[in-house]
């Protein structure tokens, strides 16, 4: 997996933080997040209305699903990161790949 070209591509625009993300192969997988508002709010509007502000209790069975999908994402990238970094001929090129992304990240996280 680590041999693949698109494992860590070379980057061409000035965005790399957003371009190692959309072009590497593990990109996709690690980006992996909830759905942005505009998908969200309307499945909300379906269930609660549109001036309806969902309970407590209907938040957090809501936030559950999210928070099972999440784990198991989680849990699924642990194992294939573990065993990358694990096997001694692919832990080197793998070590290359996150300290990319960290660094093409770098101004992302001074924002916050």
């Amino acid at each position: 997996m680590v041999n693949r070209p698109d494992f860590l591509p070379e980057l061409v625009t000035s965005i790399t933080g957003r371009e190692i993300a959309h072009l590497s192969y593990l990109g996709p997988f690690i980006s992996y997040g909830i759905p942005c508002d505009e998908f969200v709010t309307p499945i909300a509007s379906k269930f609660f209305g549109e001036t309806e502000t969902p309970k407590a209790e209907a938040l957090n069975m809501m936030y559950e699903s999210y928070r099972r999908r999440f784990e198991t994402t989680r849990s699924l990238m642990h194992q294939i990161v573990h065993q990358l970094v694990a096997n001694p001929s692919s832990r080197g090129r793998c070590l290359d790949y996150f300290a990319a992304v960290i660094k093409h990240n770098e101004k992302r996280a001074q924002m916050r």
